[in-house]
């Protein structure tokens, strides 16, 4: 469905009419008032170019300011963003209390600025805050001062304070990682309407797929793929590529009971019955399922063909074969051969 995109211009109207009114006017008036000698009590204004901003740039604090500033940008820049990015890939391996982590770290960034200071003013307090409280338990007294007003301490006191605010960083690239592209959802549903002959916007007349919780999604795409592709040789590669072959392909091969007909009629009457197995998140087929109030149905029934083994990492590289190796002595074997 095409959409209509008449509407946006009127929607932006008031984001971009007050962004003009705050910040775009009142920029350009100060920028013109800065070439102007004037006086606030006074009613002429003369014009002098660039002469404020020479005198500016000639001050020594000025450019000291400019220096701390300059700082400030880099270590927020790299440090500030790089711990927020490196928090976000950690949460998103999901880890126990992921979220409380998430939650915690995102507090300083809902807090007023003002309330924020005075937290920290208290933190720093000469007399009683908590860093010089610390010092002085551990025995480093003589490292006790007042953090905010010493010369030498007071860019770097007020700079890490802000470190705890990498929690917004974390969330917006959280946010962006464990977000599903619509992309995704059409080129699996592209498959499906395909199998039904019917276009891909017709949702109601084929299975169509709307999950975007990733773990669930995971596994539709992997059971999908595993069907979809049958016997293209290509289920091999995905299980060396999801790297979950050490749990594949260590599952037991199994088939219809071997010369017993009363088995082998009980098993197919349950098979084809609804007794399918369950499928993990891995696409394979989940033999312990409970048949009809008796465990492990398929393993008690059916027969064990064979034991598929893969070891890992071992067998995650192939094994150098020998005759490379008399001919390069050099070369040394993958491990594990």
């Amino acid at each position: 469905m095409k959409r209509k995109k008449g509407w946006l211009p009127v929607f932006l109207l008031p984001a971009v009419a007050l962004f003009l009114l705050i910040y775009a006017v009142p920029l350009v008036i100060v920028f013109v008032s800065s070439l102007f000698d004037y006086r606030l009590t006074g009613d002429s204004m003369t014009f002098i170019g660039l002469q404020n901003y020479t005198q500016l740039f000639s001050d020594a604090t000025f450019r000291q300011a400019c220096g701390h500033t300059v700082i400030w940008i880099l270590i927020h820049c790299i440090i500030h963003v790089s711990i927020g990015v490196i928090l976000a890939l950690v949460l998103y391996k999901k880890p126990r209390g992921w979220k409380f982590v998430r939650t915690a770290y995102m507090i300083p960034n809902i807090i007023s600025n003002a309330a924020m200071g005075m937290i920290f003013l208290n933190i720093f307090n000469p007399q009683y805050g908590v860093v010089n409280s610390i010092l002085k338990a551990v025995g480093l007294e003589s490292l006790t001062h007042n953090w905010l007003m010493d010369t030498t301490t007071a860019f770097p006191s007020v700079t890490m304070t802000w470190l705890l605010f990498a929690g917004y960083t974390t969330t917006l690239v959280l946010a962006e990682a464990l977000t599903i592209d619509d992309s995704v959802l059409e080129a699996i549903n592209r498959v499906r309407a395909r199998a039904y002959g019917v276009e891909v916007s017709a949702t109601g007349q084929y299975p169509a797929v709307a999950e975007r919780e990733q773990t669930k999604l995971r596994t539709i795409i992997r059971t999908e793929r595993r069907m979809e592709l049958a016997f293209e040789q290509l289920r091999y590669l995905d299980l060396y590529r999801w790297r979950i072959a050490e749990k594949v392909m260590n599952y037991p091969n199994y088939g219809l009971p071997a010369k017993n007909k009363a088995r082998q009629d009980a098993y197919m009457q349950y098979w084809f019955h609804g007794a399918v197995p369950e499928i993990d998140e891995s696409g394979c087929p989940d033999f312990s399922r409970t048949v009809k109030g008796e465990p492990s149905f398929f393993e008690s029934q059916a027969n064990k063909l064979s034991q598929r083994q893969f070891i890992a990492p071992k067998m995650y590289l192939w094994p150098i074969p020998n005759k490379t190796t008399e001919v390069m002595p050099n070369i040394e074997n993958n491990t594990g051969y």
